[in-house]
């Protein structure tokens, strides 16, 4: 079932220029994952990592989330709620490489939390943050 929420973020994202949406339903989180793709280059040239990792051991999360914005205005996105960690999700890209953000948010543990993104193995960007009910961001842009 297609939720209100869901249907407008999809055209929204559609307008911008996100290639392809589908729903998957995650019967655990008891929701619909909505996922939103720019179509990787035929010649995928670089693989991203998205990482999110506990510092102490926590096994889950609220929400995680990560984007890749083009110059053309392409869109791709992708994340989940109440997600196991560690959580890592690769992905891959051509030349040029879009610019890229993750977020994390804490599902309430006491713990540091970790958001990074690998390119070709390559750590390129990394932050973290602690305590209850936290979050943290990453963000690169080409040319790093």
């Amino acid at each position: 079932m297609r939720r209100p929420a869901a249907a407008l973020a999809a055209l929204a994202l559609l307008a911008v220029g996100a290639a392809c949406t589908s729903e998957q339903p995650d019967p655990a989180a008891g929701r619909t994952r909505l996922t939103i793709t720019h179509p990787a280059s035929p010649t995928a040239a670089h693989t991203v990592v998205f990482e999110a990792v506990s510092q102490h051991g926590a096994s889950s999360l609220a929400r995680v989330s990560w984007s890749a914005k083009y110059a053309d205005g392409g869109l791709g996105m992708s994340g989940g709620d109440r997600v196991e960690l560690p959580y890592a999700e690769t992905v891959p890209y051509g030349d040029p490489l879009p610019n890229l953000e993750m977020w994390v948010f804490n599902a309430g543990a006491d713990d540091t939390l970790i958001c990074r993104i690998r390119v070709d193995g390559a750590v390129v960007v990394e932050e973290s943050s602690g305590g209850y009910y936290n979050s943290a961001f990453c963000q690169t842009t080409p040319g790093w």
